[in-house]
């Protein structure tokens, strides 16, 4: 269960626990193991603790280590693969919708990643928000600490419960832990299976207003024909994001530019079937999972385990012409 303080006691974002809330908070501490052994209790000690105040959601986490020498430390890139080494995520289901989410993932070596779940089935790694992380390694660990704006979110408002869940990668071991769906069949962008988070109500999403600006400057000139299209221009351009409504936001863009787009990824395809390329572009992964349909038909166990038996039937059939004869 979430605990509520005022902004006045929130805790500094420091990567250290020792701010009077977190003893408000009780410790989520239960974690089992997706990976190696599905089920088995996690080797190593993890205490979760979850506060919020009007304008954010705080999570502590303390991921205790028998050997701290041996927490691997890898990338800090900004949606680097931290994965390689120790690592946290907050996995995020606002209104528990059991459909799209968000996933906030830090490295023990301070290292970030966001991002957006559509349909129990993508991660969209290109989803970018402003949010807060510290972490620390101690003694007998390393401590991760967030703070996550509702404002970044999208939910209905009124909906005290969310899904949630916490996971955990021991480098070392090769070990990876969640505090719920950590059945080895899912998917990693599956949130149906996130437990609940409780108590949050009555918190502020800000005016829904986001503004993103850029600017432009170009210098040419060509040397072997002087004074042929030679000077300095300037362009600029933006994007808006109005939220109408909580789960509803109404985006406006002015002259795009979408040079810093990520690049699609190299494919080589040997079959019959085309290729579909992700969206990378953040103007249109805003509320992209309301656009797309449902891969929740079936129960997740259904979706994502291996089939153990299946049957087909096909059919072919045949024109015929009629010929009438006078």
């Amino acid at each position: 269960m979430a605990v509520r303080i005022d902004a006045a006691d929130a805790p500094t974002i420091d990567g250290n626990l020792s701010d009077p809330a977190w003893a408000r908070a009780m410790p989520l501490a239960d974690l089992r193991q997706k990976l190696p052994n599905v089920g088995a209790p996690a080797t190593e000690r993890t205490e979760v603790r979850v506060l919020y105040d009007e304008n954010n959601l705080y999570v502590g986490i303390y991921a205790y280590d028998s050997v701290p020498g041996d927490i691997v430390l890898r990338s800090m890139e900004r949606d680097g693969p931290l994965f390689l080494g120790d690592a946290v995520s907050v996995r995020l289901d606002p209104g528990q919708t059991r459909r799209n989410g968000y996933r906030f993932m830090v490295g023990a070596s301070g290292g970030r990643s966001d991002t957006l779940f559509l349909n129990n089935t993508t991660g969209l790694d290109e989803w970018n928000r402003i949010w807060e992380a510290r972490t620390s390694v101690v003694e007998d660990g390393w401590i991760a600490e967030y703070a996550i704006p509702f404002r970044i979110l999208s939910y209905e408002a009124g909906q005290g419960d969310w899904g949630f869940d916490i996971r955990r990668i021991i480098g070392r071991k090769n070990e990876e832990v969640h505090w719920s769906s950590f059945n080895s069949n899912l998917v990693f962008a599956d949130v149906s299976q996130f437990g609940s988070l409780s108590g949050i109500a009555g918190i502020n999403q800000g005016i829904g207003l986001d503004v993103q600006l850029y600017g432009v400057s170009r210098i040419k000139r060509d040397w072997h024909i002087p004074g042929e299209d030679t000077g300095i221009s300037f362009t600029g351009g933006g994007n808006a994001f109005y939220r109408i409504t909580p789960s509803l936001t109404g985006t406006l863009t002015f002259n795009p530019d979408f040079s810093d787009a990520p690049l699609d990824p190299r494919q080589v395809n040997t079959t019959r079937f085309s290729l579909f390329f992700p969206e990378t572009r953040e103007f249109f992964l805003q509320d992209a999972g309301a656009f797309e349909l449902a891969a929740a038909a079936l129960p997740a166990g259904f979706r994502n385990a291996r089939p153990i038996m299946g049957a087909r039937f096909s059919r072919a059939i045949w024109a015929s012409s009629t010929v009438n004869r006078c």
